[in-house]
């Protein structure tokens, strides 16, 4: 014959987690309230230093534009009128060119270097 003491066992071991369940469930039904409670707006002093004013900006100063390098070109060969031109540093042939009035009419204009 079986002896008893195994199934009482097995009793009050179902017997606690029936209680720590119980338990479980009174906590979540009374304790745990999950109703939202609305959030009370905090009240705010009116800010009494006043906000610090921009300092105006300086205005920049305009830099003089550098006037540009003057240089002196001798030109020759078929143009209206050759000799000495000025022009501003950079400038092209093509430049130096019209300064001494443009191609003769009989000049080959593709033959430039």
């Amino acid at each position: 014959m079986p002896t008893r003491k195994p199934i009482l066992k097995y009793v009050i071991i179902a017997a606690a987690v029936f209680a720590i369940t119980l338990c479980g469930a009174i906590y979540l039904l009374f304790f745990n309230s999950n109703t939202e409670r609305p959030l009370e707006a905090a009240y705010m002093p009116p800010i009494s230093t006043p906000l610090p004013t921009p300092e105006p900006t300086p205005k920049p100063i305009p830099t003089p534009e550098p006037e540009p390098t003057i240089i002196s070109v001798h030109i020759t060969g078929y143009v209206n009128n050759p000799g000495l031109v000025r022009l501003p540093e950079g400038s092209l042939v093509y430049d130096a060119i019209n300064a001494a009035g443009g191609f003769c009419e009989y000049a080959d204009d593709r033959s430039v270097n």
